[in-house]
């Protein structure tokens, strides 16, 4: 009887260590930059600036369905780290992630590059398109430094948020003389 019990009890450990390794790796999935719906793609124009200067980011949407996608005006973003935290965000961001501070002043403003874009971003059945994100509208990038960056689309018809890599880039001081 006492061997029957060490083989159950070896069995519920194993198990126990089993059922722990499962739920360990569904929580440290990776996000994805894919769906049914949608793939993202993310790149730079630079990866290298001279402080002053501001990459431009640019966000590509592959529609992956037989319908148009829709993504709303609140259904991108973007996100800049520096120095292992959030970089300084311009008035812009603040305004745009619903958090302005005491005296910011929150008019209605385009971020991207495609001034002539107004409303929901619709893209067709196979098709792609991108925008163009100003980086230095979002952020201060001012301090000279290694930055990343990367985006994030909401899937409307799965309700995640989709995120492309994580890119770098540099803002390098300028050079003295």
């Amino acid at each position: 009887m006492a061997a029957f019990h060490k083989f159950a009890l070896r069995l519920a450990v194993i198990a126990l260590i089993a059922v722990q390794g499962i739920a360990a790796d569904a929580q440290i999935s990776p996000p994805t930059n894919r769906s049914g719906s949608m793939v993202l793609n993310f790149r730079l124009d630079k990866d290298r600036l001279p402080v002053g200067q501001s990459p431009v980011a640019i966000l590509i949407v592959d529609n992956l369905t037989d319908g148009y996608l829709k993504i709303n005006d609140g259904g991108y973003r973007i996100h800049v780290d520096w120095k292992g935290g959030e970089a300084p965000t311009s008035m812009w961001q603040r305004c745009r992630k619903g958090a302005p501070h005491p005296g910011d002043t929150c008019p209605p403003v385009t971020i991207t590059l495609n001034v002539d874009v107004a409303g929901p971003w619709l893209i067709f059945s196979g098709m792609s398109d991108f925008r163009k994100i100003q980086l230095g509208y979002l952020y201060d990038l001012s301090a000279p430094g290694v930055y990343s960056v990367y985006a994030e689309v909401l899937d409307s018809s799965s309700q995640r948020w989709l995120r492309t890599q994580t890119i770098q880039f540099e803002i390098q001081a300028p050079i003295a003389q």
